[in-house]
């Protein structure tokens, strides 16, 4: 037994050497983001006339609280996307951000996970961004929702070869109920080990952000709390103005190994969070975070959007 878990940590290590290897040689140029209309479902979406309902999820490449997803079956991979399936149709949300979540890979089944999820979930519009794309890789961050998404970019972070590479999708909607009201939306997953890194991948983000012009819901992994020292986060809620959700818990966490928190939600000012919740499931080594947000401006747009 022993030796066992000691060749699946080396298998285990070995891979991940394996990924910042590949992740060190990811071309500059990567695709544009995958855009995809899912057929109509009869899932009625979380939402009231003014109302809208997100999560979001670290989705650790399908291995759920396991190892290494290469020390996984593609089978093994499709149990664990189901159990995230469960929870998505519990919460019913409007719109999900998911962060390490994968395009077909050699080490996840090599099958697209955000169009399994979309399709077994019953959400109508997905974007997958890919921003380490290598031969057998294909991963990065993406958005489902249960209406459309439209104006929609994927962008790849630059500059950082020593972890494989991230970056963030975004994309416009229109408000539920609320004919000419366009938001942005974005799941974005930032550097593990360095703030100034960190600091440096957010301001590409407010860049891209304000050269859009809309009210904006921000969601993902962004590897430090609002509370750090030089925090990204909170970087980017001060440029930008925009909220976080809760108020400050010592005691509460969404990376359930590392115990601090990590999985963020934030809005414009022209929406209000009305509830928030961490969720508790064990579909992953982050825990979901879930929010219900309210508009209450009815501009249009604060700018010109420019894609």
């Amino acid at each position: 037994m022993i030796w066992l878990k000691r060749t699946a940590t080396h298998a285990a290590t070995a891979a991940a050497v394996l990924t910042v290897v590949v992740a060190c040689t990811t071309p500059a140029r990567l695709p544009a983001a995958h855009v995809a209309a899912l057929p109509v479902n009869d899932v009625q979406p979380a939402s009231t006339v003014n109302s809208v309902k997100v999560v979001s999820l670290n989705a650790a490449h399908s291995r759920s609280m396991g190892l290494h997803q290469m020390l996984q079956s593609s089978d093994d991979a499709r149990v664990n996307l189901d159990a995230i399936v469960a929870v998505l149709e519990r919460e019913n949300p409007d719109i999900v951000a998911l962060q390490e979540v994968d395009g077909p890979s050699v080490w996840s089944g090599k099958f697209d996970h955000v169009e399994y999820l979309a399709r077994q979930a019953g959400f109508t519009s997905t974007v997958r961004g890919t921003h380490m794309k290598s031969p057998g890789f294909d991963y990065g961050t993406a958005l489902m929702a249960r209406q459309g998404l439209g104006d929609a970019v994927s962008i790849g972070f630059g500059g950082a070869l020593s972890v494989p590479r991230k970056g963030f999708v975004i994309s416009s909607m229109q408000w539920p109920g609320r004919l000419g009201s366009t938001v942005d939306v974005v799941s974005v997953h930032l550097d593990p080990l360095r703030a100034k890194v960190r600091a440096r991948q957010v301001n590409e983000l407010i860049d891209v952000i304000e050269e859009r012009g809309r009210p904006v819901i921000v969601m993902g992994d962004f590897n430090d709390d609002w509370y750090d020292n030089d925090a990204a986060v909170r970087l980017l809620g001060e440029t930008l103005g925009l909220k976080p959700h809760g108020l400050r818990c010592d005691e509460c966490h969404t990376h359930r190994r590392m115990k601090n928190f990590v999985d963020w939600i934030l809005v414009s000012k022209e929406i209000r969070i009305d509830e928030f919740e961490i969720l508790s499931d064990d579909i992953s080594d982050h825990y979901a975070v879930a929010a219900t947000l309210r508009l209450t401006d009815t501009t249009r747009e604060r700018g010109t959007a420019a894609h």
